[in-house]
């Protein structure tokens, strides 16, 4: 059968591609393949495309100032890298001691790197828009724009609504100029509580729902998302790979048997794939100092190929981690050969920074003493490879090309709500665990699950509004994936009572459909768009 034709943006096919759909449709889908165009990649922090990036905001905010809207921008500067923008209607009065509560539109408009070529040039094939960012999540923030914009032509009552838009999220908010310093300023310097909010993330997530699902499921719990980045630029060799791996082990296990052991049967029956999610997304370790000597040495780099780019969420415990994988190998090379002539020469797993992708790929080159038995070398090889499932090859000369300066790895926890207090439990372990050695140990993102009571009026209000527009009530899912919701459940569980101990969060995430946000195939479901839209207008309503 033949490919579907791709209709490319800015090409009469395009246009024709999008005639059926409404105006407003038709709208949100050329801004949001504008947005597509863009490379605003801030994943890993360190090489994040800042000149995309705020191209990107000034899209937005150009956008909504054209509109008519009321734009409050956060522009970057030495201490803020990142640009921040806040959208609501002109007639929103911040100043008006009066206004003090309003319900924040959330999303973001920065991308992982793309994981395939083209991914910045979007297309439209058999009626979903292909790109980077198209899932995650330009549309929906194309969306709230759009909407934002029709309703501001229009002389009804505005709802007390804020667009929450961030440039710095799938870096889990890596520098100032974030949605939590937002939520912050405007209790500040406007006397303005978020008192609930919606988080456009895409929940019409096709890798498991039907097909046929006409708009994202109201979710109102989400998994927790937690980074922790741990470094030391003594550590080295084998002692670092022995301390980062039994951390690593202990979290997942502990994980693993929460997943087992202890998840709601409701919840599981529910929903496929309810657990807490754990993962090692990073480890660099530099070699052990010794003078190698003898002509038997030998070096064996064992490694695994990349596999498809995942989301780090989505990774499973049950079997062991690459780092886990790696320390056993190096033990069972040092019964084999001698632990006193069996040296771990450097070790890199992932991106040093990068959370959000994962394609576990990771290599590891030990040295070893085999001389004059090359025949007991290669069996010991296939032993480890039958062992392990990785790749090992060995080299008459050391492979490591450039030498790695400090150790540094990464935890990625997510943990479901019913396992809160044993994850910050281990988290609050390694902390101390490590800082006592000399480690430095960094939390790079702390947003906690959370669940939002379903008595909340606004909340309510939405859900309400969904069954009148799609003709039946939301479907009662979990999130998985981290977003801007729990910084607002973040500063609610710090600073109000009872929040922490309930796990409330008065945000949920409802959004439109699509597959494989920072995989190959990236698309949003165009028909998604209109059912959305009209979502949020009966919902408006509620606030007349």
């Amino acid at each position: 059968m033949a490919e579907a034709e791709k209709n490319y943006y800015q090409t009469p096919s395009f246009e024709k591609a999008i005639e059926a759909f409404p105006p407003n449709v038709k709208e949100v889908t050329r801004l949001a393949s504008d947005l597509c165009a863009l490379p605003g990649i801030s994943v890993p922090p360190q090489n994040a495309n800042m000149e995309a990036i705020q191209e990107t905001h000034n899209l937005a905010k150009e956008y909504a100032k054209k509109a008519g809207l009321q734009v409050i921008e956060f522009p970057p500067d030495e201490g803020h890298p990142y640009p921040f923008l806040m959208v609501t209607f002109k007639e929103t009065n911040l100043a008006d001691r009066e206004f003090n509560e309003a319900v924040a539109l959330m999303g973001h408009l920065d991308v992982v790197p793309a994981t395939e070529a083209g991914q910045f040039n979007p297309y439209i094939q058999e009626g979903n828009l292909f790109a980077r960012g198209a899932a995650d999540m330009k549309t929906v923030v194309a969306t709230y724009l759009v909407w934002m914009a029709e309703m501001q032509k229009k002389p009804d009552k505005k709802p007390p609504f804020i667009a929450m838009i961030s440039s710095c999220e799938e870096n889990g908010s890596d520098q100032p100029n974030h949605t939590l310093e937002a939520l912050k300023w405007l209790k500040k310097e406007k006397g303005v509580t978020i008192r609930f909010s919606v988080v456009g993330e895409r929940t019409g997530e096709l890798e498991w729902m039907a097909a046929d699902t006409p708009v994202g499921p109201i979710m109102t719990e989400n998994r927790a998302w937690r980074w922790t980045q741990i470094e030391n630029e003594n550590a080295r060799g084998k002692a670092a790979l022995r301390d980062i791996a039994m951390a690593v082990q202990e979290g997942r296990t502990r994980i693993d048997q929460l997943n087992r052991e202890a998840v709601p049967a409701k919840k599981k029956a529910g929903q496929k794939g309810v657990i807490s999610g754990f993962l090692n997304p990073f480890t660099h370790i530099p070699g052990d100092e010794v003078q190698e000597r003898g002509e038997g040495r030998k070096w064996i780099k064992v490694e695994r190929q990349k596999g498809a780019s995942v989301h780090a969420a989505a990774t499973g415990t049950a079997a062991p981690s690459l780092i886990e994988l790696f320390q056993i190998i190096e033990q069972n090379a040092e019964i084999q050969f001698g632990a006193k002539t069996t040296h771990m020469r450097e070790i890199r797993i992932g991106q040093e920074g990068n959370f959000n992708t994962y394609d576990g790929s990771g290599a590891m080159v030990l040295s070893v003493n085999a001389e004059g038995d090359e025949p007991l070398l290669q069996n010991w090889i296939q032993d480890q490879v039958a062992l392990t499932g990785l790749t090992l090859s060995t080299h008459a000369e050391n492979p490591v090309v450039e030498t790695l300066t400090q150790t540094t790895f990464g935890l990625d926890v997510r943990e479901i709500l019913d396992h809160k207090e044993p994850v910050e439990t281990y988290l609050k372990e390694i902390r101390t665990q490590f800082e006592t050695k000399g480690w430095a140990v960094e939390t790079r993102n702390d947003r906690p699950s959370w669940q939002c009571p379903a008595d909340h009026p606004d909340l309510m209000n939405l859900q309400a509004a969904y069954t009148e527009v799609i003709g039946e009530p939301s479907p009662s899912y979990v999130k998985l994936y981290g977003n801007d919701g729990g910084s607002l459940a973040a500063l609610q569980q710090e600073t109000l009572e009872g929040y922490a101990e309930q796990g409330r969060g008065d945000a949920v995430v409802f959004g439109q459909v699509g597959r494989s946000p920072h995989g190959k195939g990236e698309f949003h479901r165009l028909s998604s768009i209109q059912p959305y839209l009209d979502i949020l207008t009966t919902w408006s309503q509620s606030y007349q």
